[in-house]
């Protein structure tokens, strides 16, 4: 087996590249004009592919053995105790500074599992996806990448030494596994971005923040490391860095946040980063010019800055922790030799243990609302609504109903109060509730999310579970109820301004339906139960702070 000749010291040309990865990802964060800056993560799993595994191969072809234990505790060494300074810092000053509405919470959690190296399947399963809304008030949110780098470095080495035990026998077995793994995880990352879903454990290894989504970037890095070296002429190696380093530049571009992902996309800035790699076998222009010591010196500094960049939110100034992390954690402890179980104990205590510790105790207080009756006060008015605690908020099927779980306050003999709708419904649904009880008339809530309470049979497809099932379901059963107060709350009503219309509701992203038509809808549900003696009332809809109802966040203010 043939492997890529090393230098004795680093490859400063991917210490620049690493730098040309940090920059992509701050300016993109930063809101400057370049929307593909997130895809510096994938540069960033190419480099590393290549570089673990170079160290690696490198490590039992001196040693004629890969030492796994010692392995882990360098790579805990080099990244643990910058990030656990970094979350200790962030969770202090989140207790003056950050939101008790799920902020802290999030944070706190995402903080916990950054340092148990799962940070992007809590990121995944409580901030949902990296451009939503909520991702944006996640303090540590960019620590998803460094939990998937951190569970490649556990996997990859056992991987790698396994297929090396036997590459003896059958010497291309490393770049058999390492191409099988890199292609099936290819092809899982191209279905998701083509629509399909997986379903359990499974969404979350495969999404955006999957680590089998991003196996085959590491894969590709990893396989650069038995590509021959071969004599190539230096017209070949400046024409590769060229066309890489294009390729990666382009894809600032190329690739946007609208763009489904990872997808086939990515194979641009991918493939551009490893063509780059390969021609650094000998010198070219563009490994020059990322050798320069402005490029190796920001390459040095990447790790910190990657940290810093996010929670600091201003770029330019996220260079000052960046740095002083760097200068007095992070190399000098990478460089420093532990021997001692107590030196690890102490180390692992300060690096993992503290920083734990912070992010615990800011869920408590966050729990308890700090004590203070005005954040209890605000903490509840983000709490779920009764609707959808007690299963009332609907979905499908739209034709089975849960009347009898969906009724508060049965024991009252005051005239009963029925609330229909959609999620508009269920927001009111904690006051309405709150009025029943004061004066003692039992109260029914059935929200439909997404179905406003009239007949819009024209906008469904023909299925049982369209919203003109809910409406016919619930108008054929409010025949047999007792009369009452009927409160009817919708985001499609006809005195909705147009742009608010549809949104949420008909999924068409157009402007809402004619205002007549919902009036002639809207009219027959009224009609409807007027007919049976119920009292009708229509409930306006609530406020709205931007074209798109659900880029409000009350966290972000």
């Amino acid at each position: 087996m043939q492997t890529m000749k090393t230098q004795a010291s680093r490859r400063l040309d991917v210490q620049g590249l690493r730098a040309l990865a940090v920059l992509m990802v701050v300016l993109f964060h930063a809101g400057l004009p370049v929307p593909g800056g997130f895809i510096g993560v994938d540069i960033f799993f190419v480099i590393s592919g290549f570089v673990i595994t170079q160290l690696l191969v490198r490590e039992r072809e001196v040693n004629g053995r890969v030492d796994l234990r010692r392995f882990y505790l360098r790579r805990y060494k080099r990244l643990t105790p910058a990030l656990g300074l970094m979350i200790a810092v962030v969770m202090l000053v989140m207790i003056p500074l950050g939101s008790p509405l799920g902020q802290q919470e999030l944070a706190a959690e995402t903080g916990i599992g950054a340092l148990l190296l799962v940070a992007n399947f809590v990121i995944a399963s409580s901030t949902g996806g990296y451009f939503d809304p909520r991702a944006e008030t996640n303090p540590l949110l960019n620590t998803w990448s460094l939990s998937v780098e951190e569970q490649f470095y556990i996997v990859f080495p056992i991987l790698l030494i396994g297929a090396l035990s036997i590459a003896n026998r059958r010497g291309r077995m490393p770049v058999v596994v390492i191409a099988l793994v890199t292609f099936l995880s290819l092809g899982a990352t191209l279905l998701t971005s083509r629509g399909y879903e997986f379903d359990g454990p499974l969404q979350y290894l495969v999404g955006f923040y999957g680590p089998l989504a991003r196996a085959w970037e590491f894969g590709i890095g990893a396989l650069l490391v038995f590509v021959p070296r071969r004599a190539v002429s230096r017209l070949v190696s400046e024409g590769s860095a060229w066309l890489g380093i294009t390729m990666v530049l382009a894809s600032l571009w190329i690739i946007t946040s609208s763009t489904p992902g990872p997808g086939v996309r990515n194979l641009i800035p991918v493939l551009g980063t490893a063509l780059v790699i390969w021609s650094g076998q000998r010198p070219t222009l563009v490994g020059r010019l990322l050798s320069h010591p402005g490029p190796v010196a920001l390459g040095d500094v990447s790790y910190s800055w990657y940290l810093w960049h996010w929670p600091v939110i201003a770029a330019l100034a996220s260079l000052i922790p960046s740095y002083l992390s760097y200068r007095w954690v992070e190399n000098p402890l990478r460089y420093r030799s532990i021997n001692t179980r107590g030196g690890w104990g102490r180390l692992i205590t300060l690096s993992t243990g503290v920083p734990i510790l912070v992010s615990m105790s800011v869920l408590v207080l966050n729990a308890q609302s700090f004590w203070s009756p005005a954040v209890a006060s605000a903490r509840a008015s983000t709490d779920p609504h009764v609707d959808s605690v007690r299963g009332c908020a609907i979905d499908v099927p739209l034709d089975e109903i849960p009347w009898d779980e969906c009724t508060w306050n049965t024991e009252a003999s005051g005239v009963p109060i029925y609330l229909f709708g959609d999620s508009n419904a269920g927001q009111f649904s904690d006051t309405v509730l709150e009025f029943a009880k004061e004066a003692g008339r039992p109260v029914t809530v059935l929200a439909a999310n997404g179905c406003p309470f009239m007949d819009v049979r024209d906008f469904g497809e023909p299925d049982p579970n369209t919203c003109a099932e809910y409406v016919s379901t619930v108008l054929q059963e409010m025949t047999e109820r007792p009369r009452g107060t009927v409160l009817i709350a919708s985001s499609a009503l006809p005195w909705t301004p147009a742009e608010f219309a549809d949104k949420g509701t008909f999924e068409t992203g157009e402007p809402g339906p004619d205002p007549d038509y919902l009036a002639s809808v809207l009219s027959a549900s009224v009609v409807a139960l007027q007919s049976e003696g119920h009292d009708v009332g229509l409930l306006q809809i609530l406020p709205h702070f931007s074209r798109d109802p659900y880029v409000y966040d009350p966290a972000a203010c």
